[in-house]
């Protein structure tokens, strides 16, 4: 599902883009046309890219999978024999939520310290352990887990 651009210079003057027909013996260039296709996707130039006193063709190719992003694609002038083509794409950006991490280091933390309070914590915790519902003994547990974790890590 993401987007491909792809463009170029691909001289291929046997390929007729509005029928994608190939002239006869041209294999690469049927091969060509075939591995756009497979690919989903779709030329979108179609006036030529080059004149010559015998000749008009479209070598200059624009290929997307997603052609609704393209706004205009103008034909221009160039300095030889070959048009310029420019264009316009409106591309929107995934912009991916920065988050901040901690990360904690382990092998630094004061686990004497850790033990000491936890021992503390479990008299106290199995004492009413069974007053308690599962889903309290768990949020007690894990808060004080954490705490021990804030502050000793």
């Amino acid at each position: 599902n993401s987007l491909l651009i792809i463009f170029g210079g691909f001289n291929f003057p046997s390929i007729c883009w509005s029928t994608l027909s190939v002239r006869d013996g041209h294999s690469e260039s049927h091969n060509f046309v075939h591995s756009s296709l497979d690919f989903s996707l779709v030329q979108l130039i179609t006036h030529p890219t080059r004149r010559s006193v015998t000749s008009a063709n479209i070598l200059d190719l624009v290929f997307t999978n997603n052609p609704d992003i393209f706004s205009e694609i103008t034909h221009l002038d160039g300095l030889s024999d070959h048009g310029v083509l420019t264009g316009s794409v409106r591309i929107f950006p995934n912009k991916r939520k920065t988050t901040n991490k901690q990360i904690r280091c382990y092998n630094r933390g004061d686990f004497d310290s850790i033990n000491n309070e936890f021992l503390s914590f479990s008299n106290i915790f199995l004492e009413g352990y069974l007053s308690r519902s599962v889903e309290d003994n768990w949020l007690m547990f894990r808060n004080v887990l954490a705490n021990l974790i804030n502050r000793f890590i």
